[in-house]
């Protein structure tokens, strides 16, 4: 008997939680479906204020951003530039250097003479006979 009383027990419980939540659906679904009151509508002047206040906030912000891309870009050129300049410079120098080499070695050829001679002008395509 004790089972039966006890299964008893558990279907009245049951049956009341069920219509505890009913009720709060219910209820629920009572409130949501209430008239909300109506928002104040702001006045002209406030609204512009505020789509003002928006905007700045926005250019503030955009203005940084890109400002900060700015910096970062033109120091990457900057150092571009500097390598730029390091390697024409490196260049003239090198054409500078090879310009001596050919003169010092159009001199020495001309000074040199016989079997020592490892530097000839050619004529024609061809080299000149001692």
């Amino acid at each position: 008997m004790d089972s039966i009383t006890s299964v008893s027990l558990l279907k009245e419980y049951a049956i009341k939680l069920n219509k505890s939540a009913v009720e709060a659906k219910v209820q629920a679904l009572k409130s949501s479906i209430a008239k909300k009151k109506p928002s104040q509508r702001l006045t002209l002047e406030q609204q512009l204020y505020l789509l003002n206040e928006a905007t700045e906030k926005a250019q503030k912000g955009t203005w940084s951003t890109s400002q900060a891309a700015f910096v970062e870009a033109n120091s990457r050129m900057d150092n571009v530039n500097e390598s730029l300049t390091y390697s024409s410079e490196n260049i003239q120098e090198a054409l500078h250097v090879m310009k001596n080499v050919t003169r010092h070695l159009k001199e020495l050829s001309m000074s040199m003479e016989g079997e020592d001679c490892f530097y000839r002008k050619k004529k024609d395509g061809v080299e000149m006979e001692k």
